[in-house]
């Protein structure tokens, strides 16, 4: 027969047992809907995500779930256990456009975190910099620098150019522009210059814009040396005439 010292350690194990049998379980973390909910969409935005959560045996009013971004101190936490079959959901918000993140999920009771990996989509960049300009009564000569965040892997440049309307699409590789002027150049020319995406849908998704504009400077004009000869004659020609007229009046007297 068991002594009581015994009857407890087995009472001890056996509850030990039973509580690592029924620990709460993270089954699935993604941000493809599990098979219970395969009607919902996959949601990947360019500034966020949404995950889908789903754990067993968890205490109904004792489960709370975390999930922390890049190993920061960041996180977003999940408890709520509204929906059926121990399915839950993490809505991942404030992120960059084309970046690749780690989320790691959390819960009480769970010894094992699940980690799950991927990109936001593509999105809006932030704008380019640096716009300065060299120009003489020519042509002017633009570069500027590429945008901090890109929010995709193939963005392009759109330039403005006013007053005479001119658009142009450079590659992202592509970091200056010539501006040959016209004929009769404009009094003033203002460049503005954005850093565009092509989402999914074919969409363009362009950044702030920046800008320039300068006024042109024109040289003072010269005399030429043409009508200058021609003044210079044309005083002759009167001093000639007065000369003549003075011999004929006293010719005549």
């Amino acid at each position: 027969m068991l002594t009581k010292q015994y009857q407890l350690l087995l009472l001890v194990l056996l509850l030990t047992i039973f509580q690592v049998m029924a620990a709460t379980t993270i089954n699935y973390f993604d941000a493809n809907p599990p098979p219970e909910v395969d009607d919902e969409p996959t949601e990947i935005w360019d500034t966020g995500i949404v995950l889908w959560i789903k754990i067993s045996d968890c205490p109904l009013k004792n489960c709370s779930c975390q999930v922390k971004i890049n190993e920061t101190d960041r996180s977003v936490f999940v408890d709520d256990y509204d929906r059926p079959l121990g399915i839950l959901q993490a809505v991942i918000t404030k992120l960059e456009p084309y970046t690749f993140y780690t989320f790691i999920l959390s819960c009480d009771e769970v010894v094992e975190n699940a980690v799950y990996k991927n990109r936001t989509a593509v999105g809006y960049p932030s704008p380019p910099r640096n716009l300065t300009y060299q120009k003489n009564f020519t042509n002017a000569f633009y570069t500027w620098l590429p945008p901090l965040n890109p929010g995709g892997p193939d963005y392009y440049y759109k330039l403005t150019i006013d007053p005479v309307s001119i658009e142009v699409h450079l590659p992202s590789t592509i970091l200056s522009y010539q501006l040959t002027f016209a004929d009769k150049p404009y009094a003033y020319y203002r460049l503005s210059i954005e850093a565009c995406n092509t989402d999914s849908r074919n969409r363009s998704q362009c950044s702030l814009e920046i800008s320039t504009i300068f006024y042109m400077e024109y040289p003072l004009t010269t005399t030429s040396p043409t009508s200058r000869s021609v003044a210079i004659v044309s005083d002759a020609v009167h001093i000639s005439v007065l000369v003549i007229l003075f011999l004929f009046f006293r010719m005549i007297q």
